[in-house]
Protein backbone atom coordinates (compact mmCIF):
# COMPACT_ATOMS: atom_id res chain seq x y z
CA UNK A 1 0.00 0.00 0.00
CA UNK A 2 1.27 3.42 -1.16
CA UNK A 3 0.38 6.78 1.21
CA UNK A 4 -0.04 8.64 -2.02
CA UNK A 5 0.21 12.22 -0.01
CA UNK A 6 3.84 11.26 0.53
CA UNK A 7 5.03 9.28 -2.06
CA UNK A 8 5.95 6.86 1.47
CA UNK A 9 4.89 2.89 1.28
CA UNK A 10 3.88 1.32 4.52
CA UNK A 11 6.39 -1.33 5.31
CA UNK A 12 4.80 -2.53 8.96
CA UNK A 13 1.24 -2.27 10.59
CA UNK A 14 1.45 -3.46 14.48
CA UNK A 15 -1.41 -3.87 16.31
CA UNK A 16 -2.18 -3.98 20.13
CA UNK A 17 -4.45 -3.58 22.85
CA UNK A 18 -4.43 -1.56 25.96
CA UNK A 19 -6.59 -1.42 29.32
CA UNK A 20 -7.75 0.77 32.36
CA UNK A 21 -9.24 -1.38 34.50
CA UNK A 22 -9.26 0.46 37.62
CA UNK A 23 -12.61 2.15 37.04
CA UNK A 24 -11.00 5.67 36.55
CA UNK A 25 -12.37 6.76 33.02
CA UNK A 26 -8.68 7.00 31.60
CA UNK A 27 -9.19 7.07 28.18
CA UNK A 28 -5.19 8.12 27.71
CA UNK A 29 -3.77 5.51 29.96
CA UNK A 30 -5.88 2.81 27.96
CA UNK A 31 -4.60 4.19 25.08
CA UNK A 32 -0.45 4.43 26.14
CA UNK A 33 -1.26 0.52 26.89
CA UNK A 34 -2.70 -0.28 23.78
CA UNK A 35 0.79 1.59 21.68
CA UNK A 36 2.93 -0.18 23.99
CA UNK A 37 1.71 -3.58 23.17
CA UNK A 38 2.07 -2.38 19.50
CA UNK A 39 5.42 -1.43 19.54
CA UNK A 40 5.84 -5.13 21.65
CA UNK A 41 4.50 -6.83 18.70
CA UNK A 42 6.94 -5.59 16.44
CA UNK A 43 10.74 -5.25 16.11
CA UNK A 44 11.91 -4.17 12.38
CA UNK A 45 15.77 -4.60 12.37
CA UNK A 46 15.63 -4.17 8.95
CA UNK A 47 15.00 -0.46 9.61
CA UNK A 48 18.48 0.09 10.33
CA UNK A 49 20.78 -1.67 7.65
CA UNK A 50 18.40 0.13 4.94
CA UNK A 51 20.47 3.04 5.47
CA UNK A 52 17.32 5.74 5.93
CA UNK A 53 17.68 8.33 8.20
CA UNK A 54 15.09 8.57 10.83
CA UNK A 55 13.59 11.89 9.47
CA UNK A 56 12.71 10.10 6.60
CA UNK A 57 10.50 7.12 7.85
CA UNK A 58 7.02 8.31 9.20
CA UNK A 59 5.15 6.68 11.84
CA UNK A 60 0.85 6.72 12.51
CA UNK A 61 -0.64 5.62 15.16
CA UNK A 62 -4.57 5.14 15.25
CA UNK A 63 -5.59 4.60 18.65
CA UNK A 64 -9.23 3.23 18.71
CA UNK A 65 -11.23 4.55 21.53
CA UNK A 66 -15.30 4.83 22.97
CA UNK A 67 -14.75 8.27 23.81
CA UNK A 68 -12.02 9.79 21.66
CA UNK A 69 -12.51 13.32 23.11
CA UNK A 70 -11.15 12.10 26.88
CA UNK A 71 -8.04 11.21 25.12
CA UNK A 72 -5.19 13.79 25.95
CA UNK A 73 -3.21 12.75 22.90
CA UNK A 74 -0.60 15.68 24.16
CA UNK A 75 0.65 12.96 26.41
CA UNK A 76 1.24 10.38 23.71
CA UNK A 77 4.65 12.65 22.18
CA UNK A 78 6.50 12.32 26.15
CA UNK A 79 5.81 8.88 26.37
CA UNK A 80 7.20 8.09 22.46
CA UNK A 81 10.70 8.86 21.58
CA UNK A 82 9.60 9.86 17.97
CA UNK A 83 7.02 12.02 16.96
CA UNK A 84 4.28 10.04 15.12
CA UNK A 85 1.11 11.57 13.33
CA UNK A 86 -1.76 10.60 15.88
CA UNK A 87 -5.27 9.96 15.49
CA UNK A 88 -8.13 9.40 18.37
CA UNK A 89 -10.98 7.69 16.89
CA UNK A 90 -14.21 6.41 17.43
CA UNK A 91 -13.28 2.50 18.49
CA UNK A 92 -12.70 0.20 21.19
CA UNK A 93 -14.51 -0.78 24.25
CA UNK A 94 -16.26 -0.02 27.28
CA UNK A 95 -17.27 -3.26 29.85
CA UNK A 96 -19.48 -1.68 32.67
CA UNK A 97 -18.01 -2.95 36.36
CA UNK A 98 -22.27 -4.82 37.29
CA UNK A 99 -20.18 -3.97 41.55
CA UNK A 100 -19.11 -0.32 40.68
CA UNK A 101 -20.91 1.05 37.60
CA UNK A 102 -16.87 2.08 36.59
CA UNK A 103 -15.74 1.90 32.61
CA UNK A 104 -13.07 -0.89 32.61
CA UNK A 105 -11.97 0.77 28.75
CA UNK A 106 -9.85 -1.44 26.74
CA UNK A 107 -8.23 0.80 23.21
CA UNK A 108 -6.96 -0.80 20.25
CA UNK A 109 -4.62 0.86 18.43
CA UNK A 110 -2.28 0.08 15.04
CA UNK A 111 1.16 1.45 14.27
CA UNK A 112 2.14 1.85 10.84
CA UNK A 113 5.75 2.92 9.64
CA UNK A 114 6.12 4.17 6.04
CA UNK A 115 8.84 4.28 4.41
CA UNK A 116 9.89 6.93 1.36
CA UNK A 117 9.82 5.84 -2.18
CA UNK A 118 13.05 3.72 -3.12
CA UNK A 119 15.16 3.29 -5.94
CA UNK A 120 15.57 -0.28 -7.49
CA UNK A 121 13.07 -1.99 -5.20
CA UNK A 122 8.79 -1.08 -5.00
CA UNK A 123 6.73 -2.07 -2.25
CA UNK A 124 3.63 -3.85 -2.68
Amino acid sequence: MTDQSTNHGRLIIAMGMGTCLLGRDNYTKAALHAIEDAHQHSKLSILKRLNIAPKDIRVKITVGVQQPDNVVASEFHSQLSDQPEIHVVKGGLNVTDPETGAPMIVASAAVEVFLPQQDGWTLR
